[in-house]
């Protein structure tokens, strides 16, 4: 079920023992699942359809994700404290860039950042 077709579900109104998720249909306990974006979410559905930010801690929609599988970012904190290695494409953090030295290649926990020369 895509987000447009969420949008048009019934949300669970506060003191309902059960409320039905937005996405699948399902039946749950109340404090089982979740209200995001004004839907009803099952805890699978929550987990498959929404990550968390890693900077601000925000829950987005997983096709809102403006970082990666592995740095799931709101569009806030991508604008504002990430950008992607021109050359190779990998998300890289402003902190990192401000660390780094011309010429050198960045690495994090054994991957790949990105190589670049930002002070030419």
């Amino acid at each position: 079920m895509t987000k447009e077709t969420i949008e048009t579900a019934v949300v669970c109104t506060e003191g309902e023992q059960f409320c039905t998720c937005s996405n699948c249909s399902c039946e749950y306990p109340s404090e089982d699942g979740m209200c995001f974006d004004n839907q009803n979410l099952c805890a699978a559905c929550a987990e498959e359809l929404t990550v968390i930010c890693v900077c601000c801690d925000d829950r987005i929609w997983v096709e809102s994700n403006a970082g990666d599988r592995d740095t799931p970012l709101c569009q806030h904190c991508y604008d504002n404290h990430y950008t992607l290695c021109e050359q190779c494409g990998a998300l890289i953090s402003h902190l990192q860039i401000a660390s780094a030295k011309a010429g050198h290649v960045l690495y994090n926990n054994g991957r790949h950042l990105a190589h670049f020369n930002i002070f030419q």
